[in-house]
């Protein structure tokens, strides 16, 4: 699971040289991944089952 923002140098930087690294691709290939944004007000499954929003998630978390 990643929340990112927009704007975000941060994750700017994660996609841009973290993500282009062949054995960081190797290891994210083995989980399914999902991108949310923080302020996302999307309905959302959990794996839990229950019925959520990105921004929900993220605040259960302390992600946001």
């Amino acid at each position: 699971m990643l929340f990112e923002t927009p704007c975000c140098a941060p994750c700017d930087e994660l996609h841009r040289e973290g993500f282009a690294r062949a054995e960081v691709r190797g290891l994210l290939a083995r989980f399914d991944v999902v991108r949310l944004t923080l302020a996302d007000h999307a309905a959302v499954i959990r794996p839990t089952g229950e019925r959520t929003t990105g921004e929900a998630w993220a605040r259960a978390l302390k992600a946001a």
